[in-house]
């Protein structure tokens, strides 16, 4: 690992490890915690109770921590679970160099005794090999991309609760920020989460600008689900306010702090949306806006933000473009047609999608953070262009299913509306993300394949280049 030893087992103590180490594929939900008598979440005596999907069924998993010796290991055992028996032990030593070297050993009995291991035992060695592939993987990926960023920063996000936002929480987190998320429930902040919520309510223009004071960095993901409904003029609002009230109450707050108080940075979505249907034209950040709904609509969200422009504050507008991650967006989308053989062209299939995957969105968001040279529009996708049939070509090839039978653009009109689908799914946008190639931003997952194979965990799809370097752990199986 590119870190020390004390740097590695910090990864793992901190908020947002398990998060950041449970595969995309695999739906595990935090039931309940009881905190550790010498760390909240990895001290021993800290208990879990997870809630592992398994098909269409949830099992709970009961895990204790035990032999916690910080910095050099923790371990995990099941109290009750799917398993016979399960013991894990993470283990952190000095590699030289300021490298380290990651040891999981673990050490299991298949449910249903020696007819359970004789049924299941390689089904299990075969699920964990693919597991921890990830998480030795994520853990790599993350520990460089934190090892060039900054020194521990407080990092304010609204929206945190979205499929980036809250992987950018978990990261963030991880890498010792710290992270307040703005939440429009009641705060419920959980000492043992250990990320701190501030109440906020966007629609009614309220926040303090005091709760921003002691913050670096804040960064605004909040806005409505384009493709979710037909837009009906009520659509259309509720899109506008959750993008345009969010922002403009941020700016104002942050503009009202005085000077030595206000936030670094001010990072606000935004969508490569901002282009239109411009066909095969290749877009960067300095070209025209486009014609239709979504420009103007990303217009109107990106002036929201002048307030704190205008007193000195570096503002960002990622213009994120379509964000390829297993629990939301288009690959969500199109993964159960892709599973029926239904998951072909859209349209012609010739329209340029300005994609990325979820872990590079998240890194490049990190990286507007902490680079004081990144300000204005960004332009949030992937080096290597892709078409509407790329992307379900890709996502089919994962599934192992042809990809011919599509979406006629006449009956997508007739489903969606005809200036939705042709702003959404018709149109041609070949974004390219020129300030993020010419300030050095590396993206770990370059390729279509690369970025969708390991979103759904196809070893086979990931790029030579991208290969994780040679990761194992200790498993013994009885």
């Amino acid at each position: 690992m590119p870190c020390d030893a004390p740097a590695l087992y910090r990864w793992h103590a901190n908020p947002g490890a398990l998060e950041r180490l449970t595969p995309p594929w695999q739906s595990v939900r935090i039931a309940e915690r009881k905190p550790g008598t010498d760390h909240p979440r990895i001290g021993n005596g800290a208990i879990a109770r997870l809630m592992i999907g398994v098909g269409p069924f949830k099992l709970p998993w009961i895990a204790e921590h035990f032999d916690h010796d910080p910095p050099d290991q923790f371990c995990d055992r099941q109290l009750s679970g799917p398993f016979g028996s399960w013991s894990h032990c993470h283990r952190f030593t000095g590699a030289g160099d300021g490298m380290s070297e990651l040891d999981d050993d673990i050490e299991y009995r298949a449910p249903g005794g020696p007819v359970g291991g004789a049924l299941l035992g390689w089904k299990l060695a075969s699920d964990l090999d693919r597991l921890f592939w990830f998480r030795h993987e994520r853990t790599r990926v993350d520990l460089a991309r934190h090892a060039s960023g900054p020194e521990p920063m407080t990092v304010a996000i609204a929206g945190s609760s979205g499929m980036i936002g809250t992987a950018l929480a978990a990261f963030l987190a991880t890498g010792g920020h710290h992270v307040i998320r703005l939440v429009r429930h009641p705060v419920e902040t959980d000492p043992i989460d250990g990320m701190e919520q501030r109440r906020w309510d966007p629609a009614a223009h309220e926040l303090a600008p005091a709760m921003l004071a002691d913050v670096d960095a804040v960064v605004n993901l909040c806005g409505d689900n384009i493709a979710n409904g037909r837009w009906t003029p009520k659509r259309k609002a509720e899109l506008e306010r959750s993008r345009l009230d969010s922002t403009s109450t941020l700016a104002h707050a942050i503009a009202s702090l005085p000077a030595s108080y206000r936030p670094r940075v001010f990072i606000s979505a935004s969508g490569a949306h901002a282009y239109g249907d411009r066909g095969d034209e290749p877009l960067t950040e300095t070209s025209d806006r486009g014609e239709g709904y979504l420009p103007k609509l990303v217009e109107r969200w990106e002036a929201a933000t002048r307030s704190a422009e205008a007193v000195g504050v570096r503002v960002v507008h990622a213009r994120i473009g379509v964000v390829l991650g297993s629990t939301g967006g288009a690959l969500k989308a199109l993964l159960t047609p892709a599973k029926l053989g239904v998951a072909g062209p859209i349209g012609t299939g010739r329209q340029w999608w300005p994609w990325i995957g979820l872990d590079d969105a998240v890194g490049a968001l990190h990286f507007a953070v902490h680079r004081e040279d990144v300000r204005g529009p960004v332009n949030i996708c992937a080096l290597s262009p892709a078409t509407a049939n790329d992307v379900a070509s890709a996502i089919a090839s994962a599934v192992r299913r042809p990809a011919f039978l599509g979406l006629p653009a006449g009956v997508a009109r007739l489903i969606l509306g005809a200036e939705k689908a042709n702003e959404v799914l018709l149109s041609s946008t070949r974004a390219e993300p020129q300030v993020l190639r010419d300030l050095g931003f590396r993206w770990t997952r370059p390729t279509l394949a690369s970025a969708v194979g390991w979103e759904l965990g196809v070893r086979r799809m990931t790029d030579a280049a991208a290969e994780p370097a040679a990761a194992s752990f200790n498993a013994t199986t009885a």
